[in-house]
């Protein structure tokens, strides 16, 4: 099966996940970081090719990747948000037996797609979060009914869990396998000493709720990691003149994805106070670290149910401060017991292997059906 398919990612942040020196927008969310993952470990299989759709050329030091992908890019932002009419007809040009695309959002990409389909590409689309499938209102009709539309036209539907493939089915009758998503390990640090939030600063996150946090516990470092907003700026100045009267709490914007681990493994506990997760990757990211989870409202797949990887408290703030507080009480021993569970968990649940394995069966799947 050697190169025997092309691979194309319209990803175009995928530069300020994989390379350090690419982080002046951070744009990115846990989409962009799965996309970026499962790139970087196919590449290492030298099996595909590889095509990224993307804003501008990015690096990975430290990493060799053979053999480097093929990278198109998209046109300027302020003469067209996908790109142009020119380009966009040699993009899926190949010279494999099969050709593949995965498209992750649909408003910019919905040309791109079109594209694809008319040349007889394969598209693969992966649902990003609960919202795409039950209808929330979270997200914009007009940007569900473009999914909605567009479901049947996909050879492939990948969906996250149980509950999105069922309502797949019921809504569609769209067979989709669950794909979770994967992460990196992480090494725990032996000098945790902090609470940590990791988001970007919109009301969506309710990030003004860890303020409240850090005055609880006024003894323990609160460490907030934002990325800062691009148009309204109005709710992150408000939250950061806010937050200088809190003399325990940290805040920092715009930190280079490399450089989060480190910010998880010094963690005793992550919070999250947001009203829905897509990807919940800081989940993922924290549990690798040994550091549990606090959750005041999202608990995806239902993974904090059994308490190993922590705790969800169903929309109840108080509870979610008690629950914190008896943790924050525990010896040293007992937290470790719970560290090293969310650890375990994560582990058992989020493995790189486990997910490039089960996207190479689609991809593998996809082909035998030629």
């Amino acid at each position: 099966m050697t190169k025997a398919v092309t691979l194309f990612f319209d990803n175009p942040l995928i530069g300020e996940v994989l390379d350090p020196d690419s982080f002046e927008v951070l744009r990115y969310g846990g989409v962009e970081v799965q996309m970026a993952y499962l790139i970087r470990e196919l590449l290492k299989t030298d099996l595909y090719q590889v095509v990224i759709i993307t804003d501008k050329p990015f690096y990975y030091p430290g990493v060799e990747i053979r053999p480097h992908p093929t990278l198109i890019q998209r046109g300027a932002p302020v003469v067209s948000r996908w790109i142009n009419a020119y380009r966009k007809k040699k993009v899926f040009r190949a010279c494999t037996k099969r050709r593949i695309f995965l498209p992750w959002y649909m408003n910019n990409s919905v040309a791109l797609i079109d594209e694809a389909i008319r040349m007889g590409v394969s598209t693969v689309f992966r649902v990003s979060g609960d919202a795409v499938v039950d209808g929330s209102d979270i997200l914009p009709a007009a940007h569900l009914e473009l999914v909605y539309a567009y479901f049947p036209r996909f050879d492939k539907v990948i969906c996250q869990s149980e509950y999105q493939q069922r309502l797949l089915v019921e809504r569609w009758g769209i067979d989709a396998p669950v794909i979770v998503m994967g992460t990196d390990s992480i090494a725990p640090s032996l000098a945790k000493n902090s609470l940590l939030w990791v988001g970007r600063c919109i009301e969506l996150k309710q990030p003004k709720l860890f303020l409240h946090i850090a005055r609880v516990f006024p003894d323990i470092e609160c460490r907030m990691i934002m990325t800062t907003p691009h148009t309204d700026t109005m709710f992150y100045d408000a939250l950061v003149e806010e937050a200088e009267s809190i003399s325990n709490l940290v805040i920092e914007t715009n930190v280079p994805h490399c450089e989060m681990p480190q910010r998880y493994a010094r963690a005793l506990a992550f919070i999250s106070t947001s009203l829905t997760e897509g990807a919940p990757n800081v989940f993922a990211e924290a549990g690798m670290a040994g550091t549990p989870v606090f959750s005041l409202n999202v608990n995806p797949a239902g993974v904090l149910e059994n308490g190993e990887l922590g705790m969800c408290a169903q929309g109840d703030f108080l509870k979610l401060c008690k629950s914190l507080k008896a943790y924050l009480d525990q010896t040293g021993n007992e937290q470790l017991i719970r560290q090293e569970q969310a650890r375990v968990f994560a582990q058992s649940h989020w493995s790189i292997e486990q997910m490039v394995a089960s996207y190479r069966r689609i991809f593998e799947e996809l082909m035998s059906d030629e």
